[in-house]
């Protein structure tokens, strides 16, 4: 992997985490608020390192959280906004 492909890699997966984030800030009112690290880890049952991972850009979006995220929003039209932040930037070309 060159230089230029890991670091557009790592910038695909923080751009992976703040759009999670900021869809949860935006656009979910639930008390207590989902909008930290903990908080994501919890709502999503995974480990709060695999949530840091992903914010510092070392780890794809897991499965389990592009599924249960696409899973909250399966009644709106997210699904290619989706793909696109969580799911292309990954996949194998």
């Amino acid at each position: 992997m060159t230089d230029l492909s890991a670091k557009a890699l790592k910038a695909n997966r923080v751009r992976a985490y703040n759009y999670i984030v900021n869809y949860f800030q935006r656009k979910v009112n639930w008390n207590p608020p989902i909008n930290s690290d903990n908080g994501l880890a919890n709502f999503f049952d995974v480990s709060i390192d695999t949530i840091k991972s992903l914010k510092n850009g070392n780890v794809d979006p897991p499965e389990k959280v592009v599924m249960q995220f696409k899973q909250l929003l399966k009644d709106q039209t997210y699904e290619e906004a989706i793909d696109n932040y969580l799911v292309i930037p990954f996949t194998s070309k």
